[in-house]
């Protein structure tokens, strides 16, 4: 509650009330006269406009309302990102979000209603009709964003409510501005929502198309309309489609130059979609010549025993990314990943979800890793995962990223990565194990593998055999983990070599690094070592060390994240090589 008025301030306006209303005994003036002027001065005084400037100036006390125009755009921003407005379901009650911020103060309103660029992320459901001429009008015609998210099933009137608001946002004076489309729904809506008839407009500067249907049990495949986005060409600025749990002709006119990121999903791949042919697929990616970035997620071409001609792709291309997340999908990402000739510098991504066919992973890997003309420098390894990079720094040993940075997005020159999971393999990785000899290990210079394919590893010899052609290794990154004891030993280890003396792993390496295990999903948590364990750890570690340096080729340095290495056992190994402790980031 507001302190009530001082005096003062009370006297103040009765003299100031007085000055205006004059006298009661006034008679210069006929009554009639100076009721009206009396009456006029009321209306001036409960004046809105009068208020309004009262609690600007109350307002103009508040820092907040003193903040720079600069300051409170970057405030907007945040806010417009953080806090958007929503429709409450099956209630229907609308909540502003961030635009309630324009009500702070008139400062705030004005930087608000003066920043175009803040009303063109629109979530379409989220205000009503009356709103949505006003929110246009602050746009100032420039490029908009259409949100369209999912939402339950209403009433009759929640329902009537919500198409109107789809046909007022794709109506023709508001698409022709549409930059970004986004339409989120359930495959059973999509008839009844008639987003078909919607989506056959043209809209000339659509540059972004984004259509993900959630499947919710059902069988039933969503085809787009032949006359998609228009009849005839597509808009000039398109260049992005990604499409999830529906599809179009592979004969559509979409597929052509102008697009550079295609993304395509399917949750259930034959029973909502017929795949296209071999012979469909090569025509429409070869009209894809400015493709730049290609993801397929169980949608993949039907191969039969005649040879097939191979896709060049373009060198535009920086990313393709093939997910068979369905068993009977992976030869067939396989073969479609056999069939393409990409550029050198493509990252490329294979994940596979199989029925123990190791022939298949055999076929994966050769062609992902031996026959690339780069070879890689760089290899990182986990139970289920093989990534190889081309890459001028050490991206494992940093303290970044460490050996799990294998889990991070594409983003390295020829980056190439293989994920398998075998569902009938009890014990994950001991397939891919087998197979790492398919890799050119002869280039690699840095190794970093994790704590669940340190495991893999069951004594010295395995680690020996295993990466004995990978003698130019020179940095290795290590989860630290019990496991590493018998990595540790085979580092030891010497043989003669035409009359000399030389280790038999890694001969040439100059630094370890030791990062923190961590949990490999929310199911796992890193198992710690025991006191025997971690005692045989510390003697394996300083035997490794001095035995490197009596034979003159000691390491240059021990990397560490905190809390791994005691402080006895850093100033022991720190007597023999540069250590360097880093945080956990």
């Amino acid at each position: 509650m507001s302190p009530p008025p001082s005096s003062a301030s009370v006297d103040v306006w009765k003299t100031f009330v007085l000055s205006r209303f004059g006298s009661p005994d006034d008679t210069s003036r006929p009554a009639s006269t100076r009721t009206a002027q009396l009456d006029h001065e009321l209306e001036i005084m409960q004046d809105p406009h009068i208020l309004v400037l009262a609690k600007r100036r109350r307002n103009d006390s508040l820092l907040c309302c003193t903040l720079p125009h600069e300051v409170l755009s970057r405030v907007m921003w945040f806010a417009q990102a953080a806090w958007s407005p929503e429709r409450s379901f099956p209630s229907g009650e609308v909540s502003l979000g961030w635009i309630v911020v324009t009500h702070v103060c008139n400062s705030w309103r004005e930087v608000a209603l003066s920043s175009s660029s803040l009303w063109c992320d629109i979530r379409c459901y989220a205000l009503p009709v009356s709103a949505v001429p006003a929110l246009i009008e602050r746009s100032r015609q420039r490029r908009l964003k259409l949100s369209f998210f999912n939402y339950p099933d209403g009433d009759a009137p929640l329902e009537s409510k919500m198409s109107a608001l789809r046909q007022l946002w794709l109506s023709q004076p508001i698409r022709t501005y549409a930059r970004e489309l986004i339409i989120r729904d359930t495959v059973s809506r999509w008839s009844s929502r008639s987003w078909a008839q919607y989506l056959r407009h043209h809209m000339p500067k659509l540059q972004e198309v984004r259509i993900t249907l959630h499947a919710r049990g059902q069988r039933i495949g969503v085809i787009l309309p032949d006359d998609f986005l228009g009849p005839g060409s597509l808009p000039t600025a398109l260049d992005t489609v990604v499409l999830a749990n529906c599809y179009l002709p592979w004969t559509s006119h979409l597929f052509g130059a102008g697009i550079k990121v295609l993304d395509l999903t399917m949750k259930l791949p034959e029973e909502t979609a017929p795949p296209p042919s071999a012979t469909q697929f090569h025509d429409a990616l070869s009209r894809l010549t400015n493709l730049e970035t290609l993801s397929l997620h169980n949608v993949f071409p039907t191969f039969s025993d005649s040879r097939h001609p191979i896709i060049e792709l373009p060198a535009s291309l920086g990313v393709i990314s093939l997910v068979a997340s369905v068993p009977y999908l992976a030869s067939r990402a396989v073969k479609t990943l056999q069939c393409m000739a990409l550029p050198i510098d493509t990252r490329c991504e294979l994940d596979l979800f199989h029925e123990s066919d190791t022939s298949l992973i055999s076929d994966a890997l050769s062609h992902l890793f031996l026959l690339p003309p780069l070879p890689p420098s760089e290899l990182l390894l986990s139970s289920v995962k093989i990534v190889t990079l081309l890459s001028e720094e050490w991206i494992s040993g940093s303290p970044e990223y460490g050996p799990h940075g294998i889990d991070r997005p594409m983003q390295y020159r020829s980056e190439k990565r293989l994920s398998v999971q075998n569902r009938h393999e009890e014990t994950p990785g001991m397939e891919l194990l087998s197979l790492l000899h398919l890799i050119r290990m002869h280039t690699l210079t840095r190794l970093a593998i994790t704590s669940d394919a340190i495991q893999l590893f069951s004594d010295v010899e395995v680690w020996k055999t295993t990466f004995a052609a990978a003698s130019e290794v020179s940095c290795l990154a290590l989860s630290h983990t019990p496991e590493l004891f018998h990595l540790l030993c085979a580092l030891t280890e010497t043989v003669t070599d035409a009359g000399s003396e030389t280790f038999a792993l890694f001969p040439r390496l100059k630094v370890i690094t030791f990062n923190r295990d961590v949990a490999l999903d929310s199911r796992s948590k890193p198992r710690d070592a025991s006191d025997v364990e971690a005692a045989q750890l510390r003697l394996a570690l300083l035997n490794l060390l001095l035995a490197r340096q009596r034979t003159g080729v000691s390491l240059d340095e021990v990397r560490a994240e905190a809390g791994i290495l005691g402080q006895e056992e850093k100033q022991r190994i720190a007597e023999i090589v540069s250590v360097r402790i880093f945080e956990e980031l």
